[in-house]
This record gives structure tokens, sequence and C-alpha cells, in this order.
């Protein structure tokens, strides 16, 4: 047996995928220009996806941009391909960040489980 476990204590007591909204709550960033959505499984962090407001739709303020998100790029942090972790994925909603999550971890949990 293996000295070495997951510290189930640290994860979040949740069974299947779920979402948690880190700077703000709503669609729109916080006063520094920041969101995000972290995404889960089974308690154990999978993702993290970005919310900006396009370039052209971005007012100027003195610490960032801020507004309403309306670009998305998700940064899994699970392996993606035999070379590992590459890149992100950029979307024009959440929904379809969140649901592309989805399917590539379901895709790399039925890989791992050949």
């Amino acid at each position: 047996m293996s000295k070495f476990k997951i510290n189930k204590k640290l994860l979040l007591n949740e069974i299947g995928f779920s979402v948690h909204a880190r700077y703000s709550s709503n669609e729109k960033t916080d006063d520094i220009g920041r969101w995000a959505r972290i995404i889960y499984f089974n308690g154990i962090q999978i993702a993290w996806i970005n919310g900006y407001v396009k370039q052209n739709e971005m007012p100027i303020i003195e610490n960032g941009r801020v507004g309403i998100c309306n670009s998305f790029h998700v940064s899994p942090y699970f392996p993606t391909s035999s070379q590992g972790i590459v890149g992100y994925e950029k979307f024009n909603t959440i929904d379809e960040a969140v649901k592309y999550v989805k399917d590539l971890f379901n895709d790399f949990i039925k890989t791992v489980s050949k």
C-alpha cells in the first residue's frame, strides 16, 4: 500500500461536476476586471475558466477592464494529449465552455479506464 494518498479532507463534499464562482457571482467582472469559474469533479478541481470582455467592448479603468464577459478561455487541469496539458480553448458563452470541459473530461476518464 502506498504512503501517498489523496487528502479527502481537502476535497469538496460533492459528487459529479460542479461549477464555483470566483471574483464575481454574475456575468460581470469584478471592479478590477476579474471573472472566473472553477470546475470540479467529485471535489477535485479539473479546470479553470477565465471570462473576458472582448477588446472593442472593454472600458478601461485605472486597475483593469470591466464589463459583461463574452469570451471564455478554458484551461484544463488534466492531460488532454500525449504531450500533457496543451493550451486552452476559447468560447463565446460560459455554457459552451462548461460543456467542453465536461465532454473533454468524460473522454479523458474513458481513455484512462481502458
